[in-house]
């Protein structure tokens, strides 16, 4: 919660099964749409209205309910969007967005970042150096 306040969030809801009565806590009319980054979809749906949108991580697409639009977002599909990747280099450089780096692994080791990838716990991306 400390690093989501400290990147700008006015109002941070804890994850987990009461979510979307978090939500509806903190902003009583619902939601319009939101970005589900946290896997949470069917849980958060309460909270949108009726006819709202839901951008969702890892292809979750539904089933939605009230008229709610799920936009599945799949990161295999930017592998050559290569001016979107571009962009978010841009802004990373100017500091306009930030990064969260678990740790720099030099590319010769790279089975030891798969490893830990695989063994999970870690906050952040490892990032395969020269």
């Amino acid at each position: 919660e400390e690093l989501v306040r400290s990147l700008g969030a006015d109002v941070v809801v804890r994850r987990g099964d009461e979510v979307a009565d978090r939500f509806l806590e903190a902003c009583p009319a619902g939601l319009s749409a939101i970005a589900d980054g946290s896997l949470q979809a069917p849980l958060v749906l309460r909270a949108i209205h009726d006819g709202g949108r839901i951008a969702t991580v890892r292809g979750w697409d539904g089933p939605c309910e009230r008229g709610i639009t799920a936009h599945p977002v799949w990161v295999w599909e930017y592998l050559t969007a290569t001016a979107s990747l571009d962009e978010l280099r841009v802004l990373a450089e100017r500091g306009a967005i930030t990064m969260r780096v678990a740790e720099e692994i030099p590319a010769a080791e790279a089975s030891r970042a798969h490893a830990a990838l695989e063994a999970g716990g870690r906050r952040g991306r490892f990032v395969l150096i020269r």
